[in-house]
């Protein structure tokens, strides 16, 4: 029972941040099913069943309300290539070890929300290269196959891509997760159902309040300052990998 609190807290509070932050959830989700005892395929699985809601609320929030994407060329080829990279992602995760899929996980929160959170401490930081905006529809593949095997839904890494990659702004980069993160997680889930990953007690539990996470979550989006969306996916990025190993550490 306290297990079944624990997820659908969690849930309401993943539908938040993950339309505030452009996450789609996936970091808050990941870390409360481990400690709930799901096997980390099956996490990642469930993970991306419950984002593939928490990110058509957000876009729809996003495109209707704030205005903030916009429908052209390279955000097309973005959400397409996505796709592809989430289906070569999911029957990736179906012949990954748990251990692998763990690991994964743990290290890309350190390094990108290392990354995040220290430059948006610390304004003097600049970036050496700005990519030209025109080319950002490349990274839909890679990110979706990574995202898929590690069930974060892609917004943990196409949002730092794209306002340190492309220097745009935190607000534009969260509206463009969010579409993208739809998507990949809708192709994911599809093959995760046939491949039977997903645990659908935590996934029922879970959907209600992660989708009243995500209504609740526009009343705050228009207030919050970019370098606080910033912060926020840094300090949750680094955050749930000292959790992460820690878990790991110990049950070894």
């Amino acid at each position: 029972m306290i297990k079944r609190i624990i997820q659908a807290l969690f849930a309401f509070i993943a539908g938040f941040v993950g339309v505030n932050f452009g996450l789609g959830g996936g970091i808050i989700l990941i870390p409360v099913l481990l400690y709930t005892n799901v096997k980390s395929r099956r996490t990642s699985a469930t993970s991306m069943a419950l984002i593939m809601f928490i990110s058509l609320s957000g876009a729809y929030q996003h495109i209707n309300i704030t205005k903030a994407f916009s429908i052209n060329n390279e955000n097309l080829l973005l959400l397409g290539l996505g796709m592809v990279g989430a289906m070569l992602g999911a029957f990736f995760l179906k012949k990954a070890k748990n251990d692998t899929v763990t690991w994964l996980i743990t290290l890309y929160f350190v390094i990108v929300g290392g990354i995040m959170l220290f430059s948006s401490l610390y304004n003097e930081v600049e970036f050496l290269y700005e990519l030209p905006n025109q080319v950002y529809w490349l990274m839909g593949l890679p990110i979706a196959f990574v995202s898929s095997i590690l069930g974060i839904g892609g917004g943990a890494m196409l949002a730092p891509a794209l306002i340190y990659g492309f220097q745009a702004d935190p607000k534009t980069a969260v509206a463009v997760t969010m579409p993208f993160i739809f998507l990949l997680a809708l192709t994911t889930t599809t093959i995760n159902i046939v491949n039977k990953l997903i645990d659908y007690k935590a996934f029922f539990i879970m959907l209600p309040f992660a989708l009243a996470g995500t209504l609740s979550a526009m009343f705050v989006f228009t207030n919050v300052s970019d370098s606080m969306i910033q912060i926020g996916i840094g300090s949750l990025m680094v955050i749930n990998a000292l959790v992460m190993a820690i878990r790991s550490f110990s049950r070894s």
